[in-house]
């Protein structure tokens, strides 16, 4: 039975099938800063919409931070987030402590309430900012903190791709395509432990020949 829950057709990034865009930044594994330069968190993933290969969120994990707010991992609209001018660091600007700590933990499990909980916790961010459509939004990812294209209002125009921000689905074939890096880093470790067992074991099954070599000569 399909439940009420928007997060269900949101997908974190790693494991999907699906990868940043050509010519883009991969910002997963960057560090989350505010404008004074003080550590959020890091980025963990992102979640977005297949059908519209939107980012919606980045997942960030707020560990080893300035504030001394419990690790966990928690969701914050992309368009809230802009790159470093040059660094390899995600800026939330106009972002206070309280609103990082205010938001519900990410889980599998979160629901709609928790979603309208995060648009109400950043309602008051990017008010310098105005809605490209003078219409009211229809939803909230109309709202122009979930405007992806404002992670490079900060960077110049040299060092920002010639596409928006998006994602695009893995050009890989098979089963493959829907594994994470994570997912085929270990798997290549465990195939590179077999390959040692096997060299492991040639090794023990020539030093049982050579010994019996030697037990024949001595014969």
């Amino acid at each position: 039975m399909e439940t009420n829950n928007s997060f269900n057709r949101l997908r974190e990034l790693r494991g999907s099938g699906y990868e940043i865009a050509d010519g883009e930044p991969d910002i997963i594994g960057w560090s989350i800063r505010d404008t004074n330069d003080r550590k959020i968190g890091v980025v963990n993933d992102l979640l977005f919409e297949p059908e519209q290969q939107k980012v919606r969120y980045i997942v960030a994990n707020l560990r080893d931070n300035d504030f001394g707010i419990d690790r966990r991992k928690v969701l914050i609209p992309i368009g809230i987030a802009l790159l470093h001018e040059n660094n390899d660091d995600v800026i939330l600007n106009s972002t206070s402590a309280w609103q990082i700590r205010a938001l519900p933990t990410y889980d599998r499990n979160m629901t709609d309430q928790d979603e309208r909980d995060i648009f109400t916790i950043f309602s008051t961010t990017n008010t310098s900012l105005t809605n490209t459509d003078s219409q009211p939004y229809r939803n909230i990812y109309e709202h122009i903190n979930y405007n992806y294209d404002n992670l490079f209002r900060n960077r110049r125009k040299e060092n920002r791709p010639n596409k928006t921000f998006g994602i695009k689905q893995r050009e890989t074939n098979g089963a493959d395509s829907m594994q994470s890096p994570d997912y085929n880093r270990e798997h290549q470790y465990i195939n590179g432990e077999r390959l040692l067992d096997r060299i492991r074991n040639v090794k023990n099954d020539l030093n049982e020949i050579e010994r019996d070599l030697r037990n024949n000569r001595e014969f």
